[in-house]
């Protein structure tokens, strides 16, 4: 939950500074409706209560072994989108470590989520109804998945993204989603949090 929040707080900064700089007022691309398709990567933290934004350093606490994501995304209004997204990822033995534990044996990950979206950037451009200032997006994620660690379970999911659109076509995402355990049914099944960094392209 506070990496969400420190995320929250660096897109809100990221978002004014380019405002006010006009970094993204080169764009006239509507509101990006329609299908999309992301490729990408991902990592898993699943540290327990420990807080770190550090993965670099603290690298044996993430999953990033097979780190694949791919998702599908379709917009049918300035403010929602239904999405849903299938992930891979991978621990390794005797390195990886999970809830604080050290694992004895290689562990995969694989996830598929549906969520709806709500891009809360546009509640901005009311007072600014600029159709240029489009080509940065916030928004907020909710839905569920179904995770596999060493047994399947579902999870509620929650989480913020943003993305910057560079063409027309084609924009850079990054995305945080916390995953609630609804019903731990194994050792590892915890909560924990998944970060997405992908290219998208809308149809």
């Amino acid at each position: 939950m506070k990496k969400l929040l420190v995320l929250s707080l660096v897109l809100f900064v990221t978002f004014g500074h380019a405002q006010k700089r006009g970094l993204f007022n080169t764009l006239n691309n509507g509101d990006h409706r329609g299908f999309s398709f992301d490729f990408g990567i991902n990592i898993v933290d699943s540290s327990g209560n420990k807080f770190s934004f550090n993965p670099i350093f603290e690298y044996n606490e993430n999953a990033f072994t097979a780190p694949f994501f791919l998702g599908a995304d379709y917009r049918f209004s300035k403010l929602l989108s239904i999405n849903t997204k299938v992930s891979t990822n991978k621990w390794k033995a005797d390195v990886g470590i999970i809830d604080n534990n050290v694992i004895g044996e290689d562990l995969s990950y694989l996830a598929l989520d549906v969520g709806l979206k709500f891009y809360f950037d546009e509640l901005f451009l009311l007072f600014n109804p600029d159709p240029n200032t489009n080509a940065f997006e916030l928004y907020l994620e909710g839905g569920l998945g179904y995770f596999e660690f060493d047994q399947g379970q579902y999870s509620g999911n929650f989480g913020i993204g943003s993305a910057v659109w560079f063409t027309d076509n084609i924009s850079l995402n990054l995305q945080v989603m916390g995953k609630l355990s609804l019903a731990q049914k194994s050792f590892y099944g915890t909560n924990h949090i998944q970060t997405f960094i992908s290219v998208r392209y809308l149809l």
